[in-house]
């Protein structure tokens, strides 16, 4: 592989939910690695500012603008932004229509590009087949410029106490719910219910996790299962990661909190309907799996007991 090009200030853009976040820190990672002293910035929607602040590999985490397309006021704001900046080198994780309209609104002249923009400088290569993981079609996207893959990031970084929870000695995560835009994504709650009986006979607690977003969900799921530890909406991203890591096992719906628990090695059971395609969203870790039927209410309780890995926690 050839030398990485120099660079001074770069952008990097990932506009993703937080479970495409989560599967992008390998690559920004690797980007970090070989920039150790340049300028680096992301671009990413509002809602996850907050937390890619806290991601160690960036100096500064600007929101991506989403105005309407007549709003050209804030377009032009965003504009001035972008050309502002001055970047030597954008590297676009998103690769979507929204991004090349942004290399438009940079200046097709302007900084080194690598992406899917049809004026790109480093086009981002297309693979034999169309279902890879994200993980990949990234590792070769860098590679192409070329920056090299630095392999699995540390993240350490990625943790929070946990000393105002009160929890059981051993315990399984379950995450019943999910966006409510894709209820087909969601195992019904009277089997998670099922479930955490089962675990909680053998001496496993269960503990429960979301947000208001899925309480429906939840609040099916804990008027069957009322023996549950119920954390909704009291845990940070940073949390449920040290969360993670002292729990035997997880069990999730297709949402953001099994990239978290997987991205930090605990043994993640993903359960998954025709909405979801295994080979490129399933999260990225050491101890991953997944259980997938068309309509996810047809996998049996007996079939994730069987899939379910227990670890001994510390």
């Amino acid at each position: 592989m050839s030398e990485s090009p120099s660079a001074q200030k770069i952008l990097i853009i990932k506009l993703g939910a937080l479970g495409d976040i989560i599967r992008s820190l390998d690559a920004i990672h690797s980007v970090r690695k070989s920039f150790p002293h340049s300028q680096i910035d992301l671009l990413t929607r509002k809602q996850h500012v907050a937390f890619c602040e806290t991601i160690p590999w960036f100096d500064k985490v600007r929101p991506a603008a989403t105005p309407r397309l007549w709003e050209l006021g804030k377009w032009l704001d965003f504009t001035r932004m972008l050309r502002s900046q001055k970047y030597d080198l954008v590297v676009d994780l998103q690769c979507k229509s929204r991004t090349t309209l942004y290399h438009l609104l940079t200046g097709v002249n302007g900084p080194r590009w690598s992406g899917t923009s049809p004026w790109s400088t480093y086009p981002r290569p297309q693979p034999d087949r169309a279902n890879i993981p994200a993980h990949e079609h990234q590792r070769m996207q860098l590679e192409s410029i070329p920056i090299p893959w630095a392999g699995p990031a540390d993240l350490e970084w990625l943790a929070a106490p946990l000393d105002d929870l009160i929890l059981p000695s051993r315990f399984v995560i379950l995450a019943p719910g999910c966006s409510p835009q894709h209820p087909g994504k969601r195992w019904p709650a009277a089997s998670y219910a099922a479930l955490s009986h089962h675990l909680e006979k053998k001496g496993t607690a269960s503990v429960v996790i979301g947000t208001s977003a899925e309480q429906s969900a939840i609040d099916e799921f804990t008027a069957l299962a009322p023996h549950a530890v119920n954390l909704v909406n009291k845990t940070t991203i940073h949390q449920l990661a040290s969360l993670a890591r002292r729990a035997a096992a997880v069990v999730s719906n297709d949402t953001g909190p099994a990239h978290v628990t997987a991205a930090v090695g605990t043994p993640t059971l993903v359960l998954m309907s025709h909405v979801t395609d295994p080979e490129c969203m399933l999260p990225i870790g050491t101890d991953v799996s997944y259980i997938k039927k068309h309509d996810i209410a047809d996998i049996s309780v007996e079939e994730v007991l069987l899939a379910l890995r227990l670890r001994d926690t510390p």
